[in-house]
């Protein structure tokens, strides 16, 4: 094998792997889930660090126990917010569940009982740095990486390729001139 075509092979696994995950947290069922979440702070390092992407599936209220991993919808429609902490203590009354979470790196619980209803699910599958990697991908700088320099590239070797055959053809490419 050249080391053309080992580069080329390369590639294309590192487009196909990132292609997957991007797959995954843009369609969350495909392994299971229901809804793919961002972790966008250090509040349960170092289990679940920032920049990672937790695929949480919903779950029945009796099902959460102490030590779950849960997501938690902290704000109303049209801009909810969400946190994903662990369980610490699980409380029914009336029939009703309600869950007090906190962070990993947190000293103390988040204040109040988050209630069944606010919870999306529990954390089903983690994927580390992924989070990282697609928040770059948005960000004016990760579009002129992925996006722009590429395509300046593909335009560069194409062009590259043009003035390659027309010197092959000779320097005189006017249909008129060219010599019989």
């Amino acid at each position: 094998m050249t080391v053309r075509r080992v580069a080329l092979l390369g590639a294309g696994v590192v487009v196909a792997v990132l292609v997957g995950l991007v797959a995954i947290v843009a369609f969350p069922g495909l392994v299971g889930g229901d809804a793919a979440f961002f972790v966008t702070s250090g509040s349960m390092s170092p289990s679940i660090d920032s920049g990672d992407v937790l695929i949480v599936s919903e779950s029945s209220p009796a099902d959460v126990e102490v030590g779950d991993v849960v997501t938690v919808q902290t704000g109303d429609e049209p801009n909810p917010g969400y946190v994903t902490h662990r369980v610490v203590d699980v409380e029914v009354v009336d029939g009703e569940y309600y869950f007090q979470i906190q962070g990993d790196a947190n000293p103390e619980p988040d204040p109040g009982y988050a209630t069944a209803d606010d919870v999306v699910g529990t954390s089903h599958l983690q994927i580390p740095y992924v989070g990282s990697l697609l928040v770059f991908a948005r960000s004016g700088i990760g579009i002129a990486v992925l996006v722009v320099l590429p395509g300046l590239a593909l335009l560069t070797s194409g062009c590259l390729a043009l003035v390659r055959e027309l010197s092959a053809l000779g320097t005189d490419t006017h249909p008129d001139r060219r010599k019989a």
